[in-house]
């Protein structure tokens, strides 16, 4: 809580330089899917979605100094922070559960922040309506996602709880952990080779139960 602003500095500065989108972005924009969470700060796909339909984002922030109760924020696809009103018309959401540095410079990243967000996560204080509305019935793709950590773990599980019960996630089977393969197998995660990034990409189709 002391050196707040100047952690808040060094994100920012870290993060300022703009991210280019990757082709894997562009394809996930393509796609108008009806939710995509990003767990890292940059711009990327927000920059990818840009020109693709009607969207908007959703980013978790830190509550300290801020003299308020709100877990999180809503951004329209100009950047401008609007309400869970607008939110409910986009096709595709986009939820950063960590914070952005862009439109805004959300950053959850200090332990004060995680001790905040864990003892009401299980209760799901913290996600979004229209995140718990958005996943259910629906499975989840997990890509570029490790779960070695306790808090990874518990940010997976609490994203994705209600969902539909088959879900799928992206690896290098060489490097898992023995909490990553019990975390699988309890989540009902099917593990797909990373080579399958590859051959996705001669795939055109909607994935349409994502």
């Amino acid at each position: 809580m002391k050196h707040r602003s100047t952690l808040s500095a060094l994100m920012a500065d870290a993060f300022a330089p703009p991210v280019e989108p990757t082709p894997f972005h562009r394809y996930l924009a393509s796609l108008h899917l009806p939710m995509i969470v990003d767990t890292w700060y940059d711009g990327a796909m927000r920059e990818a979605l840009r020109s693709h339909g009607e969207w908007g984002e959703i980013q978790g922030i830190t509550r300290a100094g801020i003299g308020e109760s709100r877990w999180y924020r809503y951004y329209d696809a100009a950047g401008s922070e609007t309400d869970r009103a607008a939110a409910e018309t986009w096709t595709t959401l986009l939820y950063k559960p960590h914070g952005s540095i862009v439109p805004s410079r959300n950053f959850i990243i200090s332990d004060a922040d995680y001790v905040e967000v864990l003892t009401e996560i299980d209760i799901q204080t913290p996600i979004p309506d229209q995140v718990k509305n958005r996943r259910t019935e629906r499975s989840f793709l997990f890509i570029g996602c490790r779960f070695h950590d306790q808090l990874l773990r518990t940010y997976g599980r609490q994203i994705a709880k209600r969902s539909a019960a088959t879900r799928y996630v992206v690896v290098e089977p060489d490097g898992l952990t023995k909490n990553e393969v019990r975390f699988f197998a309890t989540q009902g995660m099917t593990p797909l080779l990373s080579r399958w990034l590859a051959l996705s990409r001669s795939c055109r189709k909607r994935p349409e139960n994502f």
